[in-house]
Order: C-alpha cells, then structure tokens, then sequence
C-alpha cells in the first residue's frame, strides 16, 4: 500500500494568468464633506453591458438620488426618486452606453462627509 506524504506528493503545475473573458476594474472611492445647503454629483461614464458594484455612507441623513442618461439623447434621463438616507449599497448592469450621476444634498444645517467607492467592470 502506497501513501502519500507532504514530503512526498508532487507539486501542483504552477498557475498560468488567462486573458479568456477577463475584464478591466475601475474602483474609485471618494471622501467629501459638503456645508449647510450645499449639493454634489458625481458623474462617470459607462458603456452598455458595463457593471456596477456601490456604497457610499454619510455621517447624516441627506437627500439622495441616482440618474441615468444615454449617451444620443439627454432628454431620455432615467431619474430615481429622491431619497432620504445615510448609506446605500447596490449593483447593476448598465443597460445603454451613457453618463450615471450620483447626486447628494445637504438640506440641513450642519456640515457632512461623505465616503463613496464604485467599482466598474
């Protein structure tokens, strides 16, 4: 009977990187800090079939939203709903080429930061 041993076993065939379907990452984080009444977007570009992984928090509750826009037209604009908060966290699959916009409001009276970070693929 034959047993194998640490000392023994043969070593694995090195790893070889493939280029088969891979793809390039963009992460992007951010900190911010925005005054009583102040605004800020972030816009980014992506292509269709590009994806999307999001979180950001703040140190309040802000009024938030996220829009869409194609590239061919701006009058296509795809807005979500305000929203009030202090984080959100998703992912999605960019469904035409165009500008995606993230977009903060400090309606109160007090100073905010904000730490966002978006990976793109």
């Amino acid at each position: 009977m034959n047993e194998a041993s640490a000392d023994t076993a043969p070593s694995p065939a090195p790893a070889t990187p493939s280029t088969a379907g891979a793809r390039t990452c963009n992460v992007d984080s951010s900190e911010f800090k925005l005054g009583p009444h102040q605004a800020f977007e972030y816009k980014y570009r992506t292509e269709t079939g590009a994806s999307m992984v999001y979180a950001w928090k703040t140190t309040t509750r802000v009024k938030y939203e996220f829009q869409a826009s194609p590239t061919i037209t701006r009058s296509a604009s795809r807005p979500t709903p305000s929203s009030k908060g202090d984080y959100a966290t998703g992912a999605l699959t960019a469904g035409f080429a165009g500008i995606d916009v993230w977009y903060w409001d400090n309606p109160g009276a007090r100073d905010f930061v904000c730490a966002a970070c978006l990976t793109l693929s």
